[in-house]
């Protein structure tokens, strides 16, 4: 029932589908976690989906919440109750994951290289606790045990990454599949709050 609600908010958000097509659920996700007021500027400034990404379809930093976000998303058309998630889009992040924290800038695609540096920016200076890593997609997180193990062995690696290029910083790394359950949750808080 929850999620039927969920789903009837979201397929309103024409606005959302019409500009950014395949990133819109993410973008929803993130507005509805976040309660971002205007999630077009967001948008603008935080979506590096396309060509030469790196698996980064977006990177979200917020530095009055200490947080950072970032994304690989994936739409299926016309999901089913029992699809799985592609495993694979999990395991991009480990990719976005390098090139976010263990590569030169300087070699960081023009697409990705300014939110790099922005985030890279605000964890020096003390402002980021949280990095989340999302994999945002459209179907049931409890069909496909294989994207569970994967953000788990992200979180872990990641977490392990920060900590030694960061090591006076505290910053927790949460590596989260964000599917219809989570948005469905997020939603529901949104609503209620």
């Amino acid at each position: 029932m929850r999620q039927r609600e969920f789903i009837s908010n979201y397929e309103a958000r024409e606005d959302l589908k019409m500009m950014y097509g395949d990133n819109a659920l993410m973008l929803y996700a993130l507005q509805l976690r976040f309660d971002i007021e205007d999630i077009i500027s967001v948008a603008s400034e935080s979506l590096t989906d396309g060509h030469d990404d790196k698996k980064c379809d977006l990177i979200f930093v917020e530095r009055e919440l200490g947080i950072a976000v970032i994304a690989q998303a994936y739409n299926k058309t016309n999901p089913k109750q029992s699809d799985l998630a592609p495993s694979n889009k999990a395991s991009d992040l480990n990719a976005a994951a390098a090139w976010v924290f263990a590569s030169d800038t300087d070699t960081a695609p023009e697409q990705i290289k300014e939110s790099i540096i922005d985030l890279q920016e605000a964890i020096k200076e003390g402002e980021i606790s949280t990095i989340y890593f999302w994999y945002v997609h459209n179907m049931n997180e409890d069909n496909n045990p294989v994207v569970k193990e994967e953000m788990d062995t992200l979180q872990l690696s990641v977490q392990k990454l920060v900590d030694s290029i960061y090591p006076n910083n505290s910053i927790k790394v949460s590596a989260i599949e964000v599917g219809l359950n989570y948005i469905c949750l997020f939603d529901y808080l949104f609503i209620s709050s």
